[in-house]
């Protein structure tokens, strides 16, 4: 008789075993590129989905990517580009520094 997969709950699709939250990790490395571009005497930086997820070294976790990506927005932050389901390589958003 077959077991039924178990089903992953939301929050655990975005927990490594760890228990470090993924989204913390993709934020923490869009606070990174903001202090960095600040130092730089930069006024905002854009980051786009495909890149971060590639730089952090993932697949597969675009949703992940881009929901951090959003929750990360301040109120004058700009989204250059989204797709209709908002969870693509493509999303690009200006941060304000």
């Amino acid at each position: 008789m077959k077991q039924p997969k178990e089903k992953k709950t939301p929050s655990a699709a975005h927990t490594k075993t760890d228990g470090r939250n993924l989204t913390q990790d993709v934020q923490d490395y869009i606070l990174d590129q903001c202090n960095t571009e600040r130092a730089l005497g930069k006024k905002t930086v854009v980051l786009v989905s495909g890149d971060i997820e590639k730089k952090m070294g993932w697949s597969n976790r675009m949703p992940i990517v881009c929901l951090a990506m959003y929750s990360f927005m301040k109120s004058d932050d700009v989204v250059l580009h989204t797709t209709p389901s908002g969870k693509s390589s493509t999303i690009e958003i200006e941060y304000h520094l």
